[in-house]
């Protein structure tokens, strides 16, 4: 219980200040272009989307990129 306190804390303790960093860089003084659009087009799809459906996306990627087999995630749960 301590530990999982700890680690959510450093996790907020760094997370905050950045994500709050970022919306006023991306709002007030980032310039207007293509990279900033899809990086607002991505905020916006994970305020719409549940997490569940990013992390089977992100799995898709993963496993396509590398070139591993679809039941890798399934050894990788066992070992």
């Amino acid at each position: 219980m301590v530990g999982s306190f700890y680690s959510v804390l450093v996790t907020l303790l760094l997370s905050f200040p950045l994500g709050v960093a970022t919306a006023v860089y991306l709002e007030e003084f980032a310039p207007k272009n293509r990279w900033t659009d899809l990086i607002e087009v991505n905020i916006n799809n994970l305020a719409a989307v549940p997490s569940i459906v990013f992390g089977l996306l992100g799995l898709a990627v993963f496993l396509a990129v590398f070139g591993l087999p679809r039941s890798a995630p399934w050894w990788a749960a066992w070992c």
